[in-house]
């Protein structure tokens, strides 16, 4: 198959990790065989103003197996919401970013089988461009909420997203909320939860990364993946390994709660490629998110064999279950310190839930999600 992939982010590498989902499932698919481009409109000079978002014109993404997809960054004319002679400058942004999308895809000189787009916004462009250009457009809602259209027109969203043949939820809490809003068929929206590449993310042996990372071997230590804001809670999360007592931790991400204290071994970005190593020096994994579509690192962290301390919100329901994990409400410190010291001063029950956890983990692997995704847009394509 053809597949053009369109995205509002992409990974760099000063953000190696900015929409990490989109770029593991571009993967799968080229190592499937699939032709793949992905398609991630840029405004003109942002450069200029925010050197984390440099992107190229267009390069080549080097896959694992060493399979390529190309990536096209088209420019487009971003503007601010304001009112202008009667003029809404979003509407103009939009369409700027709509013909952007339909140079590059006439640019790249394919036939396209099918459009995928990740988030809401991009998922309007995919069913407006799709039915301009006649091609089936699919959507992935993976947002935390409808956050990401709340500037938009609701019925103008609706018209685009029913232009789509097919919406791929990565939760059953997202389906319900696109079918409780209006905002498209309940029976063409499929739920298929994030999934992780476990030939990257498996458990490596404690004591050899540890001694590789300098670690301290006897030392029980916390993992913590995600940006270092409020809504994730890298503080509440650092407060209670704090609280807990004899807990050194790991912070992989960047942001401006960025934890501190003598109990950390390590605070900052990775390469994606690089962060297993990291979770497999860990004993638990902690990350207290009050909002998620479906959590990423929460199920990479279940494939690295870490039990997971995490939200109670329904966010979670599609991929913890108590044989490996401890939800508590996300601004709990004190109930995620009594976890901490559970799991610290239960080492049996820690090992049996780290095996769970692992099992659990294959329920989620990338490469079958990339084949189910697949399978879904075929039938919706033809019609059943």
């Amino acid at each position: 198959m053809n597949i053009t992939i369109i995205t509002g982010g992409f990974p760099t590498p000063l953000e190696p990790g900015k929409y990490a989902f989109v770029d593991q499932l571009a993967c799968a698919w080229a190592d499937q065989g699939h032709d793949i481009t992905v398609i991630c409109p840029v405004p003109f000079f942002v450069e200029l103003f925010d050197k984390k978002r440099f992107y190229k014109n267009e390069w080549q993404r080097i896959t694992e197996q060493q399979n390529s997809l190309k990536v096209i960054c088209p420019r487009y004319m971003g503007l601010s919401n304001k009112k202008i002679a009667g003029i809404r400058t979003k509407n103009l942004s939009y369409c700027s970013v709509r013909r952007a999308i339909i140079r590059a895809i006439k640019r790249n000189g394919k036939a396209v089988d099918f459009l995928y787009a990740h988030f809401l916004p991009q998922g309007c462009h995919a069913g407006d461009i799709g039915e301009k250009m006649g091609i089936p457009a699919y959507c992935a809602f993976g947002e935390s909420s409808l956050w990401s259209i709340k500037n938009m027109d609701l019925e103008k969203v609706k018209k685009s997203l029913a232009k789509l043949r097919g919406i791929i939820s990565v939760s059953s809490e997202n389906k319900k909320v696109l079918s409780e809003n209006g905002l498209f068929r309940e029976a063409d929206i499929i739920v298929l939860p994030n999934g992780v590449d476990h030939e990257l993310f498996y458990p490596r042996n404690k004591t050899e990364v540890r001694k590789k990372l300098g670690f301290p071997e006897e030392q029980f230590i916390g993992a913590y993946v995600g940006a270092f804001n409020e809504s994730k809670g890298s503080l509440r999360a650092q407060k209670a390994a704090v609280d807990a007592g004899d807990t050194k931790m790991i912070f992989i991400g960047g942001g401006s709660d960025t934890p501190k204290g003598d109990n950390i071994l390590f605070s900052g970005r990775l390469q994606h490629e690089d962060i297993p190593e990291y979770l497999s020096a860990a004993d638990f994994f902690i990350l207290p998110t009050k909002a998620e579509g479906c959590c990423n690192a929460i199920i990479e962290a279940m494939a690295c064999g870490l039990p997971v301390i995490s939200s109670n919100g329904v966010y979670n329901d599609d991929i913890l279950s108590e044989e490996y994990s401890i939800r508590i409400a996300p601004s709990d410190v004190g109930g995620m310190k009594n976890a901490i010291k559970l799991l610290r001063d239960n080492p049996i029950q820690r090992k049996k839930m780290s095996i769970t956890a692992e099992t659990a983990s294959q329920r989620f692997d990338v490469f079958r999600r990339a084949e189910e995704i697949i399978r879904f847009m075929v039938q919706k394509a033809e019609g059943r």
